[in-house]
């Protein structure tokens, strides 16, 4: 199903877990508090967060992929095609997984250039445009 987070997320983890599914898989960060909720209601389910960093129950784990690795590369090359050897770097929410994607880009940059500058702006937010305009407008 295509869940939300507009959506009533906890009553869509909670009844795949009624229904006696084996295994329930969220694929967004905004879903850890839900599946939480419905693996201590649903123990004989196993309810698995990407991107999470919570434990919880026995029936509720976490896994991530490795993002890290392409935005390592993106930041390197970010470096060497710089004219200036400044760069920028708008990043969302401040959680476990968005630090080490941002480290990696930083790092990447790092390993091309030693001395390159790199700005990192949160933006507090998983998407906010105005706001996206404005950092990028005024990073310097």
């Amino acid at each position: 199903e295509n869940a939300r987070y507009a959506d009533p997320c906890d009553a869509c983890f909670a009844s795949w877990g009624s229904k006696g599914f084996d295994l329930v898989v969220g694929t967004s960060f905004g879903f850890q508090d839900c599946m939480i909720s419905a693996a201590a209601l649903h123990p004989n389910t196993m309810f698995l967060h990407i991107s999470g960093f919570k434990t919880a129950t026995p029936n509720f784990g976490v896994g991530s992929t490795r993002l890290y690795q392409p935005l390592y590369l993106a930041g390197y090359t970010a470096a060497l095609v710089s004219q200036t050897g400044v760069l920028g770097v708008v990043a969302p929410v401040q959680i476990p997984e968005t630090y080490l994607q941002t480290s990696a880009w930083v790092l990447g940059a790092m390993a091309a250039r030693p001395n390159v500058t790199v700005h990192v702006a949160w933006l507090g937010s998983w998407s906010d445009p105005p706001l996206e305009d404005f950092i990028v407008t005024h990073f310097q």
